[in-house]
């Protein structure tokens, strides 16, 4: 079992179930990898070796399947494929949800008890942890994870940048700032492989890291309006100002750390704000994270090397022990019949296997019985009868699914000659019947 993190280099247009050829135009924050970077520095603090750390594509984390992963996760959590398929991760992923956003609480009662399964869950703003609360799902605020990057050294710093700022803004800036700052966005909407070229980077993930360094190494100030440029920035120890038009829910624990300037208060701001430090509360949220995840991978490790032990052999192809015989029966008896009625007798989960099997490869079939000896039941809307009407229906194919019905049954229509209308999932128990 390893480690994981997201990689978000292909975007929906080439994921694996939205393949496309050749390059496309596409919107890209190259800020969303501030978080994956912050999940590297995390498995550093760890000691986790690169090579122990598996990319797996955002947009294929319903279908990976490759080797057992824990995830941690710090992201916005949203379902690519919404009103198609459920936002449930690949088996294959243990997710350790560590500072997540939502956009809102649509999720469906199997996505809210995935979210229940592996909860705590951490997020990365206020709203998103009272959405998960009001559901009953432990939550906790943590924030963005790239608040605990490691600070720069001291030293002296000559840059002001100003990053993806309102133009609402611009008429506040000081001239000794809009003289002098350099101006950057960390959103690109084109062929971002041409711009990582022009960048001389091989991927987003380097482009960002390179960003940063930047930010890191040469910046006195940072003005902007991205919450992916500041956190980063606070944690390196850089003074930033942040501001926007409005405040919103993603904002709401920023304000713990910095001002946030909202356009009604640009007159207030402090050009000259110092650099903050909060190490202790890092090292808290670093320990937190690092015991979330090994006492996750403790507890299934052991489960995952049992399971890949039996996986991972040479497999050939098998059938469904409980459709086998019936696959067999009407292949013969079924062939070229256009009006076809069964009839299920003894009631048990092996009736379900049947009657969605039969449904799914046989459409034209109707069920038009259901017989059970013991219990007044119904199943699939069929109210169960008495063996003693099977002959009411001898225009009727019987399947039997129970273990004790089957011996039954098969004496039964032994009995009234008609064994060619009979098969039982179990087979013939014994010789004699």
């Amino acid at each position: 079992m390893k480690w994981a993190n997201i990689c978000i280099e292909k975007g929906y247009v080439n994921s694996k179930e939205r393949d496309a050829e050749g390059k496309s135009d596409r919107v890209v924050n190259i800020g969303d990898y501030a978080q994956l970077l912050a999940i590297d520095n995390l498995y550093s603090y760890m000691g986790v070796d690169e090579e122990d750390i598996i990319r797996i594509e955002y947009y294929d984390l319903l279908d990976y399947d490759g080797e057992y992963v824990i995830l941690p996760i710090n992201f916005i959590f949203f379902n690519p494929y919404y009103g198609e398929r459920e936002l449930l991760l690949s088996p294959r992923i243990i997710p350790v949800f560590l500072g997540i956003h939502c956009i809102n609480a649509n999720f469906s009662i199997n996505e809210f008890n995935y979210f229940s399964k592996y909860s705590p869950i951490g997020c990365r703003d206020e709203r998103t942890m009272e959405l998960f609360r009001k559901a009953g799902i432990h939550a906790y605020l943590q924030g963005c994870i790239s608040a605990t990057l490691p600070q720069r050294p001291q030293g002296v710093y000559e840059r002001i940048y100003v990053v993806d700022i309102p133009e609402t803004l611009n008429r506040y800036l000081p001239q000794n700032i809009s003289d002098n700052a350099i101006y950057l966005s960390q959103q690109f909407y084109g062929n971002m492989e041409e711009h990582l070229i022009k960048e001389s980077c091989e991927t987003i993930r380097e482009y960002m890291k390179k960003r940063l360094k930047l930010y890191r190494d040469t910046a006195k100030l940072v003005i902007t309006s991205r919450l992916h440029c500041a956190v980063p920035c606070i944690a390196m120890g850089i003074p930033v100002i942040f501001v926007c038009d409005t405040y919103l829910s993603s904002y709401a624990w920023l304000e713990k750390l910095i001002p946030v300037y909202t356009r009604n208060e640009f007159a207030k701001i402090d050009w000259n704000p110092c650099a903050i430090e909060y190490e202790e509360m890092k090292e808290v949220i670093l320990n937190n994270a690092s015991r979330r995840l090994k006492d996750t991978k403790e507890k299934y490790e052991e489960i995952i090397k049992i399971s890949e032990f039996y996986e991972n052999r040479v497999k050939r192809d098998y059938k469904n022990s409980y459709i086998m015989r019936i696959d067999e029966f009407v292949s013969k008896e079924w062939k070229g019949k256009k009006e076809i009625k069964y009839g299920i007798w003894g009631i048990t989960q092996s009736s379900d296997e049947v009657y969605n099997w039969i449904s799914q490869n046989y459409p034209n079939a109707v069920l038009s019985v259901v017989i059970d000896e013991f219990r007044d039941i119904e199943f699939k809307g069929i109210k169960a009868v008495k063996s003693e009407e099977i002959q009411k229906y001898r225009d009727c194919y019987f399947f039997a699914t129970g273990n004790s019905s089957s011996i039954a049954a098969q004496k039964k229509f032994k009995e009234l000659g008609l064994e060619n209308r009979f098969c039982s999932v179990y087979g013939k128990l014994y010789k004699d019947v």
